[in-house]
């Protein structure tokens, strides 16, 4: 997202949750350009620059609490090519150089950053600790730059990423709790050779992620990619036909770049018989048209009508054939 600011100066600090542990090279990546339409794109759509704007200082610290207040431990300076300050040019993406950090499974990395502009990136519906400081002290603001990614020098062999919309990013589970799907899948299969992203976000549609650009260039960086697209864009307007179509676009471009894809079915939203008809026949395409390229559909068992925790799924293997399960609702069935 984007939030128009009045240019001062402020300082804002994000918690995000460690689930390895070790001494690594830690990096953090900024990226300057909306991923997706935003509700009804009155205002925010794909591809819309952030920017200019400036970073006067950044760092983090490895922490046990995700409490600005309590959080007391040293900082660590962050550096953009040698430089502690980056200007930031309009639609940039970027990222810090590495720094060396020793961290434990359940700390917090803090980054914390002190910038001004009128134009800035945000993740306005983030379900982690996002404060700003101000005379009285520190307190929640989502409207803050963080960071798109957090990588580090673990050796993996094989990189999973979770692309969708609110029910991949994990949109109604409880605040800093890690409890949505991909994280929960990503803590049954386990850390060990295998590194995980998590680039759904609300409001997220198949139209946006087919047209290519910056999104689908994150998730074609990844051996494997769970996609779970498709109430967005039927309550927008799309049509069933339409969807099928872009769900088509998506695979067929992961592929091309050596990606294995998972395509979830779209689960149940509200009483909408029309949005209901509709549902059933994407469905029925993804778990049954070779036009996906044959054999990478899940079927969601519906135990639930909410959406979130009836598309709460585990992929139980990383590749090959698998099984899914529902957090709420019982087990999932499919193969890739």
């Amino acid at each position: 997202m984007l939030f128009p600011s009045d240019g001062e100066t402020r300082t804002g600090r994000v918690y995000n949750k460690l689930y390895v542990e070790g001494i690594y090279d830690f990096a953090f990546l900024f990226s300057c350009i909306t991923d997706s339409t935003f509700a009804d794109g009155a205002e925010i759509v794909r591809d819309m620059p952030a920017g200019p704007w400036v970073i006067y200082s950044a760092s983090v610290a490895v922490s046990d609490t995700a409490d600005p207040v309590k959080d007391k431990v040293a900082r660590t300076e962050l550096r953009f090519g040698g430089k502690n300050r980056k200007n930031v040019a309009s639609g940039e993406i970027f990222a810090t150089d590495p720094v060396r950090l020793s961290v434990k499974k359940g700390q917090y990395l803090g980054i914390e950053l002190t910038y001004a502009g009128r134009l800035l990136p945000s993740h306005r519906e983030s379900i982690v600790p996002i404060f700003r400081q101000t005379p009285e002290g520190w307190v929640p603001d989502p409207d803050m730059p963080i960071p798109s990614m957090t990588g580090c020098t673990r050796e993996v062999t094989t990189r999973v990423c979770f692309w969708g919309d609110s029910i991949t990013q994990g949109i109604g589970t409880p605040f800093d709790s890690y409890t949505y799907y991909a994280a929960r899948t990503a803590e049954l299969i386990g850390y060990g050779g295998i590194a995980y992203r998590n680039i759904g976000m609300g409001w997220a549609r198949a139209d946006d992620a087919a047209a290519g650009g910056i999104w689908m260039e994150q998730a074609k960086q990844n051996d494997i990619v769970s996609v779970c697209f498709g109430v967005n864009d039927l309550q927008n307007g799309f049509s069933e036909e339409e969807l099928i179509e872009n769900l088509v676009k998506i695979v067929a471009e992961l592929k091309s770049a050596g990606c294995s894809v998972l395509v979830q079915t779209v689960p149940p939203f509200g009483n909408d018989p029309e949005f209901e008809r509709k549902r059933q026949i994407v469905n029925r395409f993804i778990l049954n048209d070779s036009r996906l390229g044959g054999g990478c559909g899940f079927r969601l068992r519906e135990g639930s009508r909410d959406a979130g925790s009836a598309a709460a799924c585990e992929i139980r293997r990383p590749s090959g054939r698998g099984r899914l399960q529902t957090m709420g609702g019982g087990p999932c069935t499919g193969a890739e």
